[in-house]
Order: structure tokens, then sequence, then C-alpha cells
């Protein structure tokens, strides 16, 4: 919710839960126009989606990280390492660079250049050039380098066998705030017309990228993030986007949209908010 005459000129921050600080917030200013140009209104600090979804339990993390830990030890064993301590174990581990680490910075790499890869190729879907028509998907593709690894091929594949020729990109890495519950964040994809060819009137929606190394489905608090994005874009433009979706990238096939249930997502997602702020003010 824009105040009157308010523009949103910036923010920035990253961090984990708790207690909320710089790290875990970003600090917007809005700014008003004035007959002598553009002046600062007001700032404000706003808890960032992904420190709220750090209230949310993740097994599948944590028992990754436990095989991981055990494929160490086990490793250790097989080296003749004597395990005589718990800390003595931790050492070992942390000398010889726990593959944890490595896969960790892999699937962060992994997914940022996946992002960068989709954000390049939707440049294409714009509006064309005065006396020109837009180029179909596979033009697109076929004008962009080489994908570098299966998910970006994944992506590719989307876009030339899925998405619709009539697909509108609005925005890509949109910021959002939502000024009234408190929060921002940052949505990879605002379309005018959603990619979806069994949605005849393929309305307006937001979309998230996510990548998988392994078959499966989105995760619960993937559409809390989606459902975050779609209030705080409501709360600033006061139009209500009909659809928001999970594009889940695998390696060896063309990635697929989950639909979420905007509304629904959206108030959970304001429930786990509550929880935060309670577990924020106690700690």
């Amino acid at each position: 919710m824009k105040t009157a005459g308010s523009t949103l000129a910036g923010g920035g921050g990253t961090g984990n839960p708790f207690k909320r600080s710089s790290e875990q917030s970003s600090t917007y200013t809005f700014v008003k126009a004035t007959p002598f140009g553009v002046e600062p209104e007001f700032t404000i600090e706003l808890v960032r989606v992904s420190t709220i979804l750090g209230c949310l339990a993740k097994p599948a993390l944590i028992g990754w990280t436990e095989k991981l830990v055990l494929e160490g030890i086990a490793a250790l064993i097989s080296e003749g390492v004597a395990l005589e301590s718990l800390e003595g174990v931790k050492q070992a581990l942390k000398d010889r660079g726990l593959r944890r680490y490595d896969l960790m910075t892999e699937a962060s790499n992994r997914g940022t250049r996946c992002h960068a890869y989709l954000e390049k190729a939707l440049e294409g879907f714009g509006p064309p050039p005065r006396g020109k028509t837009r180029p179909t998907p596979a033009a697109v593709v076929g004008a962009m380098p080489p994908p570098q690894d299966d998910y970006q091929r994944s992506v590719a594949d989307w876009i030339v066998q899925v998405a619709v020729e009539g697909m509108q990109v609005a925005a890509t890495e949109k910021g959002l705030v939502n000024l009234r519950e408190g929060y921002a964040g940052r949505a990879d994809l605002i379309v005018g017309r959603y990619p979806w060819t069994f949605d005849p009137d393929r309305g307006d929606g937001v979309i998230d990228l996510k990548t998988r190394k392994e078959e499966g489905i989105p995760y619960e608090s993937e559409f809390l993030q989606l459902g975050a994005y779609w209030g705080a874009y409501l709360s600033m433009t006061g139009r209500k986007l009909q659809h928001t979706g999970v594009l889940l990238a695998r390696p060896g096939q063309p990635a697929t949209i989950f639909e979420g249930n905007p509304q629904v997502d959206y108030e959970a997602f304001l429930q786990l908010a509550a929880v935060f702020h309670w577990l924020d003010a106690r700690s």
C-alpha cells in the first residue's frame, strides 16, 4: 500500500532470523515529486520474506545434511582416522571440506545461473520494436547462448514447448513491498498473460523459479513465498493477480509450473509472519 504520491526508490539487505537486524531487513526510501525534482518522503525498514519463511522447519534439508555427515564419517573411517570425540569428528570433517558446504555452494550457484538465463531469455517477450513482430519462443531461445547446464536447458525447453506465444512479461526481479504487513521481497517474474495453455483467459500472475536435482514438487514454503508476493502486489497496486506459480526446473525435462492458491497462501503467510514477530519479540 503506497502513500499517495509516493514512489518506491530502492532497497536491500540479506540475512536470517533471529533477532531482526539490518541483516534480516530491507530499508526502503519512498520519494515524491516536487516542483524542484524528486525528494525523499520517508524511509522504512521491512522484514524480508525469506527471513519470515526461516521460521519453518525444513525436514528435507535436515535429512540431506544428515546424509552428508554420515557419508563424511564413513569416509573418515575408511581413511583410518581415529574418531575419539564429537569435537574431533567435527574438526576432521571441517579439515576435509565436508561435501555439504561444496554442495550448498553449487546449489546456490546453480539457482543463480538458472535465474540469469531465464531473465535474459524473457527479454525477448517484451513489446516488439515499432513495425516489427515479436519473435517466437523458439527464436528467442535460438538467439540465446547455449544452455550451460541441465537446469538452464530445462528452462529453455519450457519456453519453447510450454510457454505460449502470447505470454507478456511485465517485470523481472520485481521488488515488492507490503507496508501494512511490514515485509518486502523480490519476485522473479510478473506476467501480463499467464503462460498456461489450458487457461483460455491467460490472466496475469507472479512466477518464481526453483531448481531441483531430482523429481519432486515445490515445498510448502515456496507457495507461501508466492502468497507473500501476491499480497505485496495487491498492497502496492490494489489489483489481485489471478495466478501464482512455482516454475520448477529439473534435469531431463521441460520446467513445470505448479499453481498456487493465492488468497489462501497469502493468509497462511500472514499467520507465519505473526509467529515470526512473536518469536522475534521474545528473543
